[in-house]
């Protein structure tokens, strides 16, 4: 079982591409990826509400694409108002087709760990739902915002998108701040050394596969995986079984 548990669906700012739901699953296909967890590009930089929306709709027809509701810290009543829709979304048809939370800071322009930061915090983790937040290197992007929600939801899930980006060193320093803290790897910097060194960090459970599609071509992150040749028992723990866990899908 192979879970990219970092995907984007919509339109970028950038001359590429706009594969749609069924592209994506194409592509997956070829590149043995089972499952995709998936945010939309329109929430993150547009239309937060509509994007939200779309996303849903592209969702609803089932199969293997499943979703991140993205949460605007600007709009913290708004991010929490979409995370009780869907919630009874979840409840209406059974299904939970959205899994978890992202957040950007950076794109945003606000860090987590701030008044609506922690507002959003506790309603994911009433929900039961992971949080998913990119990390890089600049001080809106680093991943040590996260530390103060720990301290104070430590039961709350959160992932480390990008596990710090080139700040990896970082984000493994981190990895002893709680067992609900995850780090995910995907980013332009496709070392193998960080793969190892975060599997080192934080143990074989609690690191995560993603690739950043479609903003990115998946092959990078499996590259990535493929030279650090890990283990079987840790790379099938890197690969599914985590996030299997993680997000509590059925096998």
């Amino acid at each position: 079982m192979v879970i990219d548990v970092h995907g984007h669906l919509g339109r970028w700012s950038f001359p590429m591409d706009d594969p749609g739901p069924e592209d994506l699953t194409a592509m997956m296909d070829r590149l043995g990826i089972d499952r995709c967890i998936l945010s939309s590009s329109r929430a993150l930089r547009y239309d937060l509400e509509g994007g939200n929306r779309e996303l849903s709709g592209s969702l609803r027809s089932g199969g293997r694409l499943f979703g991140y509701i993205t949460a605007n810290l600007h709009y913290p009543e708004e991010s929490i108002a979409g995370i009780g829709v869907l919630e009874g979304e979840r409840k209406d048809t059974g299904q939970a087709r959205f899994v978890g939370v992202k957040i950007h800071p950076m794109i945003q322009n606000r860090r987590f760990d701030t008044p609506a930061g922690f507002r959003v915090a506790r309603r994911a983790h009433e929900s039961g739902l992971p949080i998913l937040i990119h990390t890089f290197g600049s001080p809106m992007e680093t991943p040590r915002q996260v530390l103060p929600v720990l301290r104070e939801i430590p039961d709350l899930r959160i992932i480390l998108a990008h596990a710090g980006g080139f700040d990896w060193h970082l984000a493994a320093d981190m990895a002893a701040a709680g067992e609900n803290l995850y780090a995910e790897i995907c980013s332009s910097c496709t070392s193998p050394d960080k793969l190892l060194q975060l599997i080192e960090a934080f143990g074989d459970r609690r690191v995560l596969f993603g690739t950043d599609a479609t903003l990115f071509h998946p092959g990078y992150a499996l590259g990535m995986v493929r030279d650090a040749d890990l283990p079987a028992e840790s790379l099938s723990r890197l690969m599914g079984e985590n996030a299997l866990d993680l997000f509590r899908f059925q096998p």
